[in-house]
């Protein structure tokens, strides 16, 4: 709704008006109190005068939200395979002969890291909850979903539980055999936090994941 201009010194009132078919409505009058004239007059509908309190998810959004997310995202591309019990989206053509690129952190920051798993990008992405680390159990699963000959490489942002959870995974998965190889990259490309106040843990770099 388009408010008209109206004096700075001008004040508002509310008036219900009931239209012809008995819809009860406000009128938004703006008074001048120099004059104690009507400056200006519009009409507002009710619902428009509070912020609605409707839910798109329930409650328990905060558990639901990310299955339905990635849930949604692997119907609309049928290259892509999802294991819904872990969350972990990955590439269902991925080339075995080939080194297996994987990602992932907390959800909210999409389209990363779920949306840039592809021929030619990620071969795999670990979803967590919302702004929190994938367990190292989910990191598992996606190694486990994305078998390699060549082994894989686990690129993670600078956050401390993306390299403990990614850090425990590599080794187990090395020591039970699941890949020939495993190395860590830790991205910290990331202008949008001064070297000041990342002096002593580094950047988290999100932009680096982005850009390669």
């Amino acid at each position: 709704m388009r408010v008209p201009r109206v004096p700075e010194h001008c004040t508002s009132v509310d008036v219900p008006c009931l239209l012809s078919n008995k819809e009860e409505i406000l009128k938004k009058q703006f008074i001048c109190p120099q004059t104690a004239s009507t400056h200006h007059s519009i009409l507002i509908h009710p619902a428009e005068t509070v912020m609605s309190a409707k839910h798109y998810f329930p409650n328990t959004a905060a558990n639901t939200l990310v299955p339905r997310y990635l849930q949604a995202l692997t119907i609309a591309h049928p290259h892509l395979a999802l294991n819904k019990a872990e969350r972990v989206v990955y590439d269902a053509y991925h080339d075995p002969n080939t080194v297996s690129i994987l990602s992932g952190g907390g959800s909210g920051h999409e389209p990363g890291w779920s949306g840039f798993v592809g021929t030619g990008a990620l071969t795999g992405a670990v979803c967590g909850d919302i702004f929190a680390s994938p367990s190292t159990k989910q990191v598992l699963a996606a190694i486990r979903a994305t078998p390699s000959e060549q082994g894989h490489i686990l690129m993670i942002t600078n956050y401390t539980g993306d390299k403990l959870h990614f850090g425990l995974a590599a080794e187990r998965a090395q020591a039970q055999g699941m890949s020939k190889q495993v190395a860590i990259i830790h991205l910290t490309d990331d202008v949008s936090i001064g070297r000041s106040q990342c002096g002593l843990l580094g950047r988290r770099g999100m932009p680096g994941h982005v850009v390669r």
